[in-house]
């Protein structure tokens, strides 16, 4: 809830691994940049080809696509401007806390430090190209994966479009903060795309789609998550 696992991530593998927290929260807003960037570039595509442009179900659709896109393109572009400028951002960091306090303002330079040693990723385009194409492959799987279940629902006779259209628009609505395991708002978003195919609002088959897919999420990630939970301290990770 509240988008606290992106506090909870960085949190582990401090916990388990060689890095600190501020290092390991670099990694962390690098993968969802590049994830945001990925998925927001999707949804833009299929908005060419989606039916019914003038309804208001897709101009919302249209929206979101272009605040996700401002949203990440914008916090890459700090991300980058943060990395060349470095020695700038950090004097500006001691001159403005500085005011404050001296101590304050060494505290956080070391937090902004710690920070950019988790982005020295960046510069390495072998390890970052790797991970976005590992990223772009699990997106165009989990976009199909949508089409295929809908497949088994009676009524649900839409094109492979529309799997990616619902997948981009969980991924949207998901940067919104939200209620435990996303009750409610994953089943808004998930279906937002299908009124442009005119699957009615409530209609039996989208709704149990809707129900299953989530259920299908939330079932994986609570077994991954109670594995790890039981998994013995002494066992060594995966490296």
């Amino acid at each position: 809830p509240l988008r606290l696992g992106e506090l909870a991530r960085p949190y582990l593998i401090s916990e388990h691994g060689e890095v600190g927290m501020t290092e390991a929260l670099a990694t962390v807003v690098v993968e969802r940049i590049v994830d945001g960037l990925i998925v927001s570039a999707l949804l833009f595509i299929v908005l060419f080809f989606l039916p019914e442009q003038g309804t208001a179900s897709f101009v919302q659709i249209r929206g979101g696509a272009f605040l996700a896109i401002g949203i990440f393109a914008t916090a890459l572009g700090v991300l980058i401007a943060a990395w060349f400028w470095r020695s700038a951002t950090l004097t500006l960091i001691d001159r403005f806390f500085g005011i404050f306090s001296t101590n304050l303002a060494a505290k956080f330079r070391g937090l902004i430090e710690d920070f950019y040693d988790g982005l020295a990723v960046l510069p390495n385009w072998r390890h970052l190209a790797v991970f976005v194409g590992y990223s772009v492959v699990y997106w165009l799987f989990n976009g199909y994966g949508y089409y295929v279940l809908a497949l088994g629902f009676e009524g649900l006779n839409v094109p492979i479009l529309a799997g990616y259209a619902m997948m981009c628009c969980v991924v949207v609505g998901m940067m919104l903060p939200n209620p435990p395991a996303n009750v409610g708002v994953f089943w808004y978003f998930l279906l937002k795309p299908l009124a442009l195919y005119g699957v009615a609002t409530g209609n039996p088959a989208a709704t149990a789609f809707a129900l299953v897919a989530w259920l299908g999420q939330l079932l994986q990630q609570t077994a991954f998550g109670l594995y790890y939970v039981a998994k013995p301290a002494s066992e060594p990770d995966v490296q």
